[in-house]
């Protein structure tokens, strides 16, 4: 329990459509995979990077930290596309990627940008196509399952934080900002990163937190 008071923040995924984080060549997923989640955070009382994993609907939870990639590095986003393939974004920009549900994890490159914004969120489609997005607009993609990265919405973004991305299918991807202020912004792609329209929101409101 005080793992879960400890969190600076949770990220409970159930593995479905929920997210948009499923391949969209596969149809719908059977109910019982909405036994499976996973919860992300801030350090543990060993300074792992808390990822925690539940099989039956969150009645129990199993401790899935236990590497070297996860030392004294906060997790402040992860994504599964299945029971077995996780991904997880961490502090100093760290990309992480576990084939057996969480028991082993290994490191991926990190998008070529000396230095990189802040990553703050993790979006896959497949183990191939996978979305991350940051601090000063920042959003790329990669296709390769992490090896090289593309940077996408060059002069579109703003600077701002983007701290929430969802891809849905292999064209359609969102993706949330903050300017400060209490002003948010949404964004989406329907040819895979290739344009982007702002999302419009209704008049007169504003939105501290996207």
């Amino acid at each position: 329990m005080n793992t879960f008071i400890k969190l600076f923040i949770i990220i409970v995924f159930f593995l479905t459509g929920f997210y948009g984080c499923t391949d969209d060549t596969v149809g719908p997923v059977p109910e019982n995979n909405y036994q499976y989640g996973w919860v992300a955070g801030d350090l543990d009382s060993n300074s792992y990077g808390t990822i925690l994993y539940t099989s039956n609907g969150g009645e129990n939870w199993l401790t899935r930290n236990n590497s070297v990639f996860l030392k004294n590095v906060s997790v402040v986003d992860i994504c599964a596309i299945d029971k077995n393939t996780v991904f997880a974004v961490c502090d100093s920009n760290r990309i992480l990627k576990s084939l057996d549900g969480g028991n082993n994890w290994i490191k991926l490159n990190t998008p070529d940008l000396n230095p990189v914004p802040g990553l703050a969120c993790i979006s896959a489609l497949n183990s191939n196509t996978i979305w991350v997005s940051g601090e000063q607009g920042t959003v790329y993609k990669t296709i390769d399952g992490g090896n090289t990265w593309i940077q996408q919405g060059i002069g579109f973004f703003p600077a701002i934080s983007m701290q929430g991305i969802r891809v849905i299918n292999a064209n359609v991807v969102y993706c949330v900002g903050n300017q400060g202020e209490g002003i948010g912004f949404a964004y989406c792609s329907k040819n895979g990163g290739s344009a982007w329209d702002t999302v419009a929101m209704p008049v007169n409101c504003r939105y501290p937190w996207l």
